[in-house]
């Protein structure tokens, strides 16, 4: 869940560039002019709120997957 907070942080600011350039409403200067740089942070919160059931159910899909292709997890590396 940590992982998934830290990596929506650092991509998020891109996110809203690629969304606000989608609908026409500029660009990282246009952001940057409009609101600083608190502007490419904008929905953060909300998205944090969406990190641990989409950890939790990525993680609940690759243990039942895993079950039923009847994959173990082995002790030691075949490296």
């Amino acid at each position: 869940m940590i992982a998934g907070a830290v990596a929506q942080t650092a991509s998020y600011p891109l996110d809203v560039v690629r969304r606000r350039r989608q609908v026409k409403q500029g660009g990282f200067k246009a952001i940057w002019r409009e609101s600083g740089w608190r502007g490419f942070y904008a929905g953060l919160s909300i998205n944090y709120i969406k990190v641990a059931p989409t950890a939790g159910l990525s993680y609940l899909t690759y243990s039942y997957m895993k079950g039923i292709l009847g994959i173990e997890k082995s002790s030691q590396s075949n490296l």
